[in-house]
């Protein structure tokens, strides 16, 4: 045996002069039991159920001192802590020579020193439910001392981790089966170097099935590793991956029946991984792949680009043959430059794209002699416009385009409460729409910000909600967030990504990161859910017409076992979010005063707690709720003498055993001047009225005399009305006053409060910082005079339900009401904000709040944007009517708008 490694090291030192990668020897045949020491001298005894870990040891101890070898008999031996060769050889007489661990944690048969060889037996194990992720805990490692070493015709079957775990050099893995691992089947990393990888059988193992992984952290690629002649099919995940490394051939494989992708080759950021550089794919044939719907990385090939720069060069796929891909063929994603060539390959049957280049692809990418049947989406669709793409197949693509601009989509200023129900002021912030899966889930996200938080709402139709795991694997929503824009690609300073399921858990991939200043509520509905959260700036200054990097997410667990099904994005799902921020798309901060804002109506109520119908004018502000049903509204009204406060409350359990906020009560919290002091100064107050009509306040010698108000009870609800005259404030129609309302809660009548409840997120400190008010705009007097504006086409008067409003010197209108009259289709999505207008040729698309429309697919800028406000839908009337073919004018006199067709 000695001699045999001698001149297998000579080999190998005179090969590596060559271009060739070498290997160690290939001869090695097995051990035959007269060149051995069997076990069972040293006590190991077969299906006894007992530990054979010692007698095992002792063998190799011996084999090592002897220069013999080590044999394992027929039967089932037990060991409970790995076993190390150490330039020793291990063999058996096959599947009936079997090796069962008893300890997860400690698996491991590992090969160190020079010219170690396993071969001919069967690695099992007792059962594994929890992945490991510890070297020792894989079913056999090469470690990064071993050299000339072989694992030949071994069964792996089941293990915590990986099969075959390589970190070594000169090594031969061949004719092996591996299968039902938690992780990858057979797995290169660390600075693995001349490694053949052969006639293996791999499946239904719990992630790759056979991967190179080139880590950064380990200062060096995995290099000279071919793949060839492999059968690997099943599984979680992708069958032959390369996420970084140098010389890698991969020919003559049969990938069947994979979750993810069949071949994977990448630089991906998640990870760190170096580039793919100097990469032959030939003759393998790849078919059923990306049949998991949970799994991210999916195509027949694929690959992604999302960390080095170029993250994949030199690399060649020729004669390959891709069949039934439920997603791409051939797939192409990143925003890192690929330089690669596909000669000869043929694409058959893919579900969607035969060849698919997404838009952040950057490179030089050639395409000659391939061959695209039957793929339902089309054959070639290439959408990169920055990198230079040649090929003989016809691009499909109707014109590439970049990320959406940010003014396409835009996230409102203000505060909503988080209560996972959707303020008005969300209707303000562009609607972001998620794809639909197979299942028909789907939802909108949308944004706001102020100057503490950034917030979320997601508006989920999903009619199978589950949440019986955690994380990804329960029904939940993600925000992948680059607060600084900065387009780090791997995640940087400002960059994170969060999670919130449908049990109001957060979670998230971001190592330390307290989640406990996150504030997040979840309601369910018939069909669906919503889930509304506010996560404290990370390293973002905010201010209007900054923008930030952006993605919202969605997993589904369908059938509800605890396993995530599938996902949906906001971006295109085919584009690595997950792993590059480069990706993301932008969506711009912006501080315009709403349409929506909520509003005072102009008139003086009668004080008796009673609802007179001025008030049904006002806009309701709607409280939260305490977990003892406690809640309520708020409206208000105004006049030039004061200020009128309207509160609905519902509570069970009315008490007022104390005094103040001890007793049920409620309080408004008031910037007359809107001057957003911070402390509390001229114009601020906060006034409480509670349940016996008692007025206090803890503003220091204010007079209430002045103060009227009156309480009526009903049947678990009481009713409070109250009028404040100004204390500061000169008021005028469109003005805004900065606002809370508030309710105090004695549930069990001792005379102390045990909670509140309150219009803005109760968690902002609205006692003490009058900036985080919301605001109130007074509403103008209803008009009793004067000419109202008017809008005629050919004559006849448009009937609005809607008064049209003037914006910057322009005329807003009620959507639907104007394309009736001028006999158009008009179509609203109030998931997406869509809005479609079409009248013969002439199409035009718009989106709430976003600076520019399409029309006939064109771009154009908007000096006024669509609004809602109310559920009315409001569009600008100049742009509308003109790109339709319309003339409009003007007659200021008249306040008329008269419309036409052009003539």
């Amino acid at each position: 045996m000695r001699m045999r490694r001698t001149l297998s090291t000579l080999l190998s030192t005179a090969l590596l002069s060559m271009p060739a990668v070498t290997y160690a020897a290939e001869a090695n045949t097995g051990i035959t039991p007269t060149n051995a020491i069997s076990i069972t001298e040293f006590g190991a005894t077969p299906n006894d159920g007992t530990d054979d870990l010692a007698a095992i040891n002792k063998a190799l101890s011996e084999a090592a001192a002897t220069g013999k070898s080590v044999y394992v008999p027929e039967g089932t031996f037990l060991f409970s802590d790995s076993i190390t060769l150490n330039g020793v050889d291990l063999s058996g007489t096959g599947p009936t020579s079997i090796l069962k661990s008893t300890n997860l944690e400690r698996q491991a048969v590992v090969l160190s020193g020079n010219g170690s060889d396993l071969s001919r037996v069967k690695l099992t194990t007792v059962p594994a439910a929890t992945r490991l992720t510890t070297d020792i805990s894989a079913r056999v490692i090469a470690a990064e001392t071993s050299t000339n070493y072989s694992i030949k015709d071994i069964e792996i079957d089941g293990g915590s981790s990986a099969g075959i775990f390589n970190l070594g050099s000169h090594g031969v893995i061949s004719g092996n089966i591996v299968k039902n691992t938690l992780a990858d089947g057979i797995h290169m990393t660390g600075r693995s170097n001349d490694i053949l990888v052969e006639r293996n059988e791999v499946r239904d193992n719990g992630d790759d099935h056979i991967a190179v992984v080139s880590y950064e952290k380990f200062g060096d690629w995995c290099k000279n590793i071919t793949i060839r002649n492999n059968e690997v099919s099943g599984g979680h995940a992708r069958g032959i991956t390369v996420s970084g490394g140098e010389n890698v051939t991969i020919e003559n494989n049969k990938i069947d029946r994979t979750g993810g992708a069949g071949i994977f080759i990448a630089s991906e950021g998640n990870w760190q991984t170096y580039a793919v550089t100097n990469l032959s794919v030939k003759n393998n044939t790849i078919s059923n792949t990306s049949l998991n719907g949970s799994v991210a990385e999916k195509g027949g090939i694929r690959l992604q680009a999302t960390y080095k720069d170029p993250g994949i060069q030199n690399a060649i796929f020729e004669n390959n043959k891709v069949s039934g891909s439920k997603d791409s063929g051939i797939l192409l994603i990143g925003s890192d430059q690929i330089f690669a060539t596909f000669k000869g390959n043929t694409v058959e049957n893919a579900a969607a794209y035969g060849i698919y280049i997404l838009k952040t692809v950057k490179g030089e990418i050639t395409f000659a002699n391939n061959v695209v049947t039957g793929s339902k989406s089309g054959a070639f669709y290439n959408l990169s416009t920055a990198a230079k793409v040649t090929s003989d197949l016809k691009n499909e693509a109707p014109g590439a385009s970049e990320n959406g601009n940010s003014s396409d989509y835009v996230a409102v200023k203000g505060t909503p409460v988080i209560d996972g129900k959707a303020d008005a002021l969300w209707d303000n912030s562009t609607a972001l729409q998620l794809n639909t899966d197979d299942y028909g889930t789907t939802g909108t996200a949308r944004i706001a910000w102020d100057d503490r938080n950034l917030y979320y709402l997601f508006d989920m139709k999903d009619s199978t909600p589950n949440a019986a795991a955690e994380n990804e694997n329960n029904d939940s929503v993600e925000v992948w967030v680059d607060e600084l824009n900065a387009k780090h690609g791997a995640r940087g300073t400002g960059d994170y990504q969060l999670r919130a399921d449908l049990k109001n858990a957060l979670s998230s991939t971001e190592e330390g990161w307290d989640l406990t200043a996150i504030k997040s509520a979840v309601t369910k509905s018939d069909g669906g859910y919503m889930v509304e959260f506010a996560v404290p700036y990370r390293a973002l200054s905010p201010k209007p017409g900054d923008s930030i990097g952006f993605n919202a997410s969605a997993n589904d667990d369908a059938n509800g076992d605890g396993k995530r099904d599938t996902y949906v994005s906001w971006i295109d799902k085919n584009l690595p979010y997950w792993a590059d921020t480069k990706v993301y798309n932008q969506v711009q901060l912006i501080d315009q005063k709403p349409v929506s804002l909520p509003k005072a109506v102009y008139g003086k109520p009668v004080i008796d707690g009673k609802i007179d119908g001025l008030w049904k004018n006002a806009s309701v502000l709607q409280m939260d709720q305490t977990d003892k049903g406690t809640t309520g509204t708020a409206r208000i009204a105004w006049d030039e003498n004061a200020l009128y406060y309207l509160f609905e409350m519902k509570d069970a359990t009315p008490n007022a055993a104390g005094t103040n906020e001890n007793n049920d009560s409620v309080e408004v919290w008031v910037d007359e001047l809107n001057a957003k002091h911070g402390a509390r100064a001229a114009g601020d107050y906060q006034l409480r009225v509670d349940l016996k009509n008692a007025i206090s306040t803890t503003e220091e010698g204010w007079d209430l005399s002045a103060i009227k108000s009156a309480v009526t009870q009903g049947s678990g609800s009481y009713i409070v009305e109250f009028a404040v005259p100004y204390t500061a404030l000169n008021p005028k129609a469109g003005g805004t006053i900065g606002f809370n309302a508030s309710a105090n809660d004695d549930a069990d009548g001792d005379g102390k409060r045990d909670n509140y409840v309150s219009w803005i997120d109760k968690n902002l400190p609205y006692w003490a910082d009058t900036k985080v008010y919301n605001e109130v705009v007074l509403e103008a007097p209803a008009q009793s005079g004067g000419k109202p504006l008017t809008v005629t086409v050919e004559g006849n008067a448009i009937k609005f339900t809607a008064e049209p409003v003037a914006v910057h010197g322009r005329v807003a209108v009620q959507a639907d009401a104007l394309i009736k009259a001028l006999g158009g289709t008009y179509a609203y999505d109030t998931r997406s904000g869509t809005i479609t207008i079409g009248k013969g040729a002439s199409k035009i698309v718009l989106k709430l709040r976003a600076a520019t429309a399409q029309v006939n697919g064109k771009k154009i800028a908007l000096a006024v944007p669509a609004e809602v406000s109310g559920g009315t839908v409001t569009i600008p009337l100049r742009f509308i009517a003109e790109n339709l073919g319309y003339a409009v004018g003007w007659d200021q006199a008249g306040k008329a708008i008269t419309i036409s067709k052009k003539h």
